[in-house]
C-alpha cells in the first residue's frame, strides 16, 4: 500500500468517526475533527479560541495538567491515556477515553504539540475519573476494535509516517520549518 497523500490524510481526518484533535504545546487547539466538535458541542472555530484546560471538568484538570508536564518532560514518553470528563458547550459532563501522543520534530525532539483521541465511554453510575488500566494495550485494543484502530492509525499518521506527520503538524501550525 502507498502512503497516503496529503489530501487523502485531510478526507480520514474529517470523515473519522473517532474525536481527533491536534493541541499545540501550551494547550491550544490547533485542529480539531468533525467528531470532536460534535463531541464537545463547539465548532472548531471556538474551540481554537479555547485550551483544553477550558473544557476539562474541574476535577480532572489537576490529573491531566500533571501527565501534560510528566509527558513534556520524558523526551522518550510515547504519550499517555486516561478517563477524564470534559464539559461539552451544553453543559453536561461527557465521560471519554482519552489517549495523548506527543508529536516531536525528528530532527532535535522539540515538542511541536500533541494529538489526541477521546472516545466515549459508558461509565454507568461511576463517573471517577482515573487512570487507564495498568497493562492497557493499543495493539490488544486494535486486535478488538479494528475499524477502530484503522481510522485512529490513518487519523494519527501511525500508517503515513513521520516525515508526512511533521509535514502536516507544520501545516496545522502555519509553520515554515
Amino acid at each position: 500500500m502507498s502512503p497516503l497523500t496529503l489530501e487523502q490524510h485531510e478526507r480520514f481526518w474529517e470523515l473519522s468517526e473517532i474525536p481527533m484533535a491536534l493541541v499545540s504545546p501550551d494547550g491550544r487547539f490547533v485542529r480539531c475533527n468533525r467528531a470532536y466538535c460534535n463531541l464537545i458541542g463547539y465548532a472548531e472555530s471556538e474551540l481554537k479560541l479555547r485550551k483544553w484546560q477550558q473544557i476539562t471538568h474541574p476535577d480532572d484538570l489537576d490529573g491531566d495538567i500533571a501527565s501534560v508536564a510528566a509527558l513534556k518532560a520524558d523526551p522518550s514518553s510515547t504519550g499517555y491515556d486516561l478517563i477524564k470528563r470534559y464539559i461539552p458547550k451544553a453543559g453536561s459532563a461527557v465521560t471519554v477515553r482519552l489517549s495523548v501522543m506527543p508529536v516531536r520534530r525528528e530532527s532535535d525532539q522539540r515538542l511541536e504539540g500533541f494529538f489526541i483521541s477521546a472516545v466515549p465511554v459508558d461509565t454507568g453510575n461511576d463517573p471517577v475519573v482515573r487512570p487507564v488500566r495498568k497493562g492497557f494495550s493499543v495493539f490488544a485494543w486494535a486486535a478488538e476494535n479494528p475499524k477502530d484502530a484503522a481510522i485512529l492509525a490513518l487519523g494519527s499518521g501511525m500508517l503515513l509516517g513521520r516525515d508526512t506527520i511533521v509535514e502536516l503538524v507544520k501545516a496545522w501550525l502555519g509553520s515554515d520549518r
